[in-house]
């Protein structure tokens, strides 16, 4: 580069042209007039070496930097020009919006003309230069030396820009992303233009790929499939990276993804995408391949990595979570001995024989496992002399496929990586993993191509040949697991699940394809959780592997799925043809629910439990007979869970507990009682409701003075906006409308009338949450659901029973009374359709229970059972934490069953503790006994040894628990001797104690919806220090019963119980309410 004194020439010369400019009358654009000089000054600071190239705005195009700098033809960098005016210490607008886009690219100077700043993938390199005085007005007066000095460092810097080679897959990964993603922004912009070759090319992709591609996939795949297959062409060892010579290095082993190249790579199309394409070329030209492979696998994560900086939602979208490591050693593992010793292959997947395939791929972890596993047999059989052979004959023995060209690429190059690595030989025709949509018909015709396009064609044909011809033994992998929302109605929307679920006529919905099987006999309401990608792909496989025309009739599937058709009502089917397939099957159940009551970490960073399956067949087995299921759980950390994992090395290492063996049963472990058979909760009640809706916050309150306040500042503010804004999202209660009223349930005007002395609506106890008793405002124009329904039955009389039952019951007791009308989410701050009356009439005549299931269940007692028996009965062994403890694995199907026992003396017993419990429940409110008294709890152990301040200076804002002193902290104030076992009483995770205490701390808990929701208790009154020792000495005394109840439900499943099927089934009206069924008007 030219000396410091050379270059303060160049720059004050470049000065006074700008300034020349600027001062002529000729009008012109801004940032045209410093173009010509800027490039000019550039090109001289290295004579014959530096090359500028203007680019050229295209209309409709989008931002592209001015100019690009080039050093010995090689591109290093780009200049963005601004207007003098803008700047650029603080961009906004579009130019803010611009510099988001170019942000990605890695050596990067914006300039004035009065300030220069250079920077390096979006990160500043020093501070702006800012000139002393404005060269367009002052010329060479405005560069002094000390910033002449500045700018000679940062642009030697610039022009010897090169590449960061990369040491590490990972860096690879983040250095790469940020262009890809600047290269699929250029195409989604160029796709707008109509006449652009870039829109010609995406019609052709359609035709010759994925005909439903739009624009934005397109986008998405030219620039993934232009990153990888010049990356895979650089690993080949292409020394010069442009598309032309990358695909001519890919055209042994990798003909399609050649041909990709060849189509998406035309010149004229890369033309519009220039800057991004050829920052790529330079980059992966510099890329070192046998430096950043030397150790194992480094190409294991190289695609997660590379999506979670280029697009974590596409990431999320498309489910790329890497499989962990430990998992696919484990499958590789288990399938390896069952290779082995049930169908005499001693090398396992090495052996000659063995051909495995994988249908949904990703970047072929398994097949690079096995075949890695596969050496290692080998090498330790016969010497490391013959790795080289074997891995040559693996290359021909494993299937893939892949439907996204990304993972599609990545899988060529980490499959080619281990074949060199291991001086093995890529197929004469080429790796075996396939561009290809696994669930498309195997049957169906090629697409037309041309006689160019034959590679295509060709591609298309070999995938179509596996599918069909091909004798798979091992069907291994993790598929996606994706559920489809949409509802079966919609129309002009295409349907996931092709072939397995449509047949070969994709375009007629009631055309049925092989999921049949699975569907068949399942309640229509829960065939919707069928439309599931992983249950497409476990058809798939028991068909390409057993029911094939071409297949051997045996072999081992192997996959690592969603969990959910070890116990949902819908997978009934789909158990039964799995136990029809297989001669055995195992399940290793790794949890992982992240969204339920029972919160387990997943070995993936998804919601969804998983679990491992393996299952063979050998030869034709007895499809009369239902394979033996064997069934293991890993709980613990995902680290602890991985661990486990990575010991196994054989089904031994493994504690098994044999399943069910009904064709249709969960595949569970067996346990104590037929959980099964057992009849339902909700048959038993047949009418559940849900709990009240408010969908806001201040109507409900732990104080009655502090809903008259809130009432009093609502019809208090005379401004229309403001009663609107202090009563919350109005959603389906508008401010502006009349609501009726419903019996005790108060309506009315509409809220925007009511004057300011308008008295405040009546106010009732409200059971919030499980043992959390406040209050509520009772009035129809204030909450969303205000269930009518339940109003109309509530008396003295009734009691509630609630849990939940359409979702999976956590740890801690399953059932919660309560005498009070409940929240939607009472139970456990999770609610639906979970609450059971016992009486469907106020009068307390008609209860809330099958018809005749009384009479049935005391004929066989030989006593006369009341409805208030029978509700103490199933109380007391629901409502206890051994319940939700024995029957875990089955109460992970929703829904709560009751063994009802017909020894009359085991009822009596159950139905007494039941009636304690419920006394207890109720706060002393239902079910009182002879010694007892309406409303008082009986006192426990717990006192309140140090008052709460009653002041408002003191009111307390948190709570704490001393387990040694066994003292519950409230502000100031202290309650002891509390158990830790009652602090931390849970219910399906919910924190009773905790959870009341907190609701009542200073500030409140919960979600603001109104500012009303701010007018809180400022003193902690008698009544709180009242109903917290009741909550405690409630707990104390249930906790008490445990032991008892845990010997009662013992008994009782010991005992001879009645069958599901024994028992009448409720009619359907019995389902509804006396009001619902017209009987009571409201």
């Amino acid at each position: 580069m030219i000396s410091l004194d050379t270059f303060e020439e160049k720059l004050i010369d470049l000065a006074e042209k700008i300034k020349n400019n600027f001062s002529s009358s000729i009008s012109a654009n801004p940032e045209d007039q410093l173009k010509r000089p800027i490039s000019e000054f550039i090109e001289s600071l290295i004579p014959g070496t530096i090359t500028t190239r203007t680019e050229v705005q295209v209309e409709g195009l989008g931002a592209r930097p001015d100019m690009g700098v080039a050093r010995e033809n090689l591109l290093c960098g780009h200049i963005e020009l601004k207007a003098t005016h803008i700047s650029l210490k603080n961009l906004k607008g579009a130019n803010k919006k611009q510099f988001e886009k170019f942000k990605a690219l890695p050596n990067l100077i914006y300039t004035n003309c009065n300030e220069w700043v250079l920077y390096k993938s979006g990160e500043k390199e020093g501070a702006i230069i800012e000139f002393n005085g404005d060269v367009i007005r002052d010329g060479c007066k405005a560069i002094n030396r000390e910033k002449t000095e500045q700018l000679y460092k940062i642009l030697f810097d610039f022009i010897n820009w090169n590449p960061i080679v990369p040491r590490t897959p990972k860096s690879l990964a983040n250095l790469l992303a940020p262009i890809c993603k600047l290269l699929r922004s250029d195409v989604e912009i160029a796709l707008k233009n109509g006449e652009s070759k870039i829109h010609l090319l995406y019609k052709d992709w359609q035709r010759l790929f994925f005909p439903e591609a739009d624009q934005l996939q397109f986008a998405d795949a030219y620039a993934q499939t232009l990153t990888y297959a010049l990356l895979l062409a650089r690993l080949s060892g292409a020394e010069i990276i442009n598309p032309e010579s990358a695909a001519t290095y890919l055209d042994s082993g990798h003909s399609l993804l050649a041909q990709t190249l060849r189509l998406l790579g035309q010149k004229d199309a890369r033309e519009e995408m220039k800057t991004a394409v050829e920052l790529l070329q330079r980059i992966i030209g510099a890329v070192d391949f046998v430096k950043i492979s030397k150790k194992g696998d480094p190409w294991l994560y190289f695609y997660e990595d590379f999506l979670t900086v280029y697009d974590p939602k596409l990431r999320k979208d498309y489910g790329v979570y890497y499989t962990p490591l430990e998992v696919v050693e484990c499958q590789i593992k288990l399938c390896s001995e069952l290779l082995k010793n049930k169908f005499n292959k001693p090398l396992a997947f090495a052996d000659e024989n063995v051909t495995f395939l994988d249908p949904a791929t990703g970047t072929a972890a398994y097949p690079l496992i096995a075949i890695q596993h596969g050496l290692q047999e080998a090498s330790q059989r016969f010497g490391e002399g013959m790795i080289a052979s074997i891995a040559t004959r693996m290359a021909n023995n494993f299937y893939a496929f892949e439907n996204m060209v990304g993972p599609y690429a990545v899988s060529h190059m980490r499959i080619t990586q281990l074949l060199k690595n291991a001086g093995g030989s890529i197929p004469d025709d080429g790796i075996k993993v396939f561009l290809t949509d696994t669930l498309e018909d195997p049957a169906a015709e090629p697409p037309k191509f041309s006689f160019a396009e034959r590679v295509m064609a060709k591609e298309h044909i070999r995938a179509q040949n596996v599918k069909n011809n091909t004798q798979i033994l091992v069907c291994i992998g993790n598929p996606p697991y994706n559920r489809e929302q949409r509802e079966v109605d919609d129309q002009g929307v295409r349907r996931k699940g092709g072939w397995i679920r449509f047949g070969s006529n994709l375009t007629n919905t009631n055309t049925s394809g092989i999921l049949k099987d699975f569907i068949d006999g399942v309640p229509g309401v829960h065939v919707k959780n069928l439309y599931n990608d992983y249950v497409y792909f476990w058809r798939w496989a028991l068909w390409k592997l057993y029911e094939n025309a071409s297949s051997s009739n045996q072999g081992i599937i192997s996959f690592i799925t969603a969990s959910s058709y070890l116990r949902g009502p819908a997978f009934s089917s789909m158990r039964k043809k799995m136990r029809e397939a297989f001669d055995e099957l195992w399940i290793i159940d790794l949890e992982g629910d992240n969204l339920g009551a029972r919160k387990t970490e997943n070995i993936f960073n998804i919601q969804t439990p998983v679990a491992i399956s393996i299952g063979f067949r050998k030869d034709i087995c007895d499809s009369q007979v239902p394979a033996n299921v064997w069934y293991s759980k890993v709980t613990g950390t995902r680290a602890e869970k991985l661990s486990f994992l990575s010991n196994i090395s054989s089904f031994k290492d493994i504690s098994w507990q044999l399943c069910f063996e009904e064709w249709e049963k969960p595949m569970l472990p067996k346990t104590s009682g037929d959980y099964f058979s057992y009849p339902l909760i909700t048959d038993i009640f047949p009418w559940q409701h849900s709990g009240v809706q408010f969908k806001r916050k201040w109507p409900i309150a732990s104080q009655k003075e502090i809903l008259v306040k809130r009432w009093r500042v609502l019809v208090s503010a005379l401004d229309l906006d403001e009663r609107r804004r202090l009563f919350g999202k109005e959603g389906d209660r508008p401010i502006s409308k009349d609501f009726k009223a419903f019996g005790v349930v108060q309506g009315g005007k509409k809220i925007s009338s009511l004057k300011p002395d308008t008295p405040t609506p009546q106010i009732k106890s409200f059971s919030f949450r499980s043992f959390d008793r406040q209050y509520c405002l009772v009035d129809n124009r204030l909450a969303a659901r205000i269930r009518p329904e339940l109003w109309s039955c509530y008396s003295e009389q009734q009691v509630f029973i609630t849990s939940i039952f359409s979702q999976v019951l956590g740890e801690g007791i399953g059932l919660v009374a309560t005498s009070s009308i409940p929240d939607l989410n009472f139970f456990c701050g999770r609610g639906g359709k979970d609450v059971i009356p016992l009486w469907k009439d106020v009068d307390a005549t008609i209860p809330n229970i099958t018809e005749t299931l009384l009479e049935n269940i005391s004929k066989q007692l030989g006593e006369d059972i009341s409805p208030k028996s029978l509700l103490s009965y199933c109380y007391s062994l629901l409502s206890q934490p051994e319940y939700t403890s024995l029957f875990s694995e089955e109460l992970i199907n929703p829904g709560l069953r009751v063994p009802i026992t017909k020894d009359l003396k085991i009822f009596k017993k159950a139905s007494e503790i039941g009636e304690r419990l419920l006394f207890l429940h109720t706060y002393a409110e239902r079910f009182i006994g002879e010694n007892e008294i309406k409303g008082q709890v009986p006192p426990g152990l717990a006192l309140c040894t140090k008052a709460v301040p009653t002041n408002k200076e003191e009111y307390p804002e948190d709570f704490s628990y001393d387990e040694y002193t066994l003292t519950l902290k409230v502000g100031k104030g202290e309650f002891s001797p509390v158990a830790r076992e009652i602090y931390e009483f849970s219910i399906s995770g919910w924190d009773v104690v905790k959870k009341w205490l907190s609701y009542r701390m200073k500030g409140s808990a919960g979600k603001l919806s109104s500012p009303l929701d701010d007018i809180l208790p400022e003193i902690w009154t008698a009544d709180y220090t009242k109903e917290l020792l009741e909550l405690l000495w409630i707990l104390e005394h249930t906790i008490a019963l445990y032991p008892l109840l845990k010997d009662l439900l013992t008994e009782v499943i010991n005992s001879n119980c009645f069958n599901e099927s024994e028992l009448p089934k409720p009619k359907e009206v019995e389902k509804y309410s006396l009001k619902e069924q017209g009987i009571l008007l409201g």
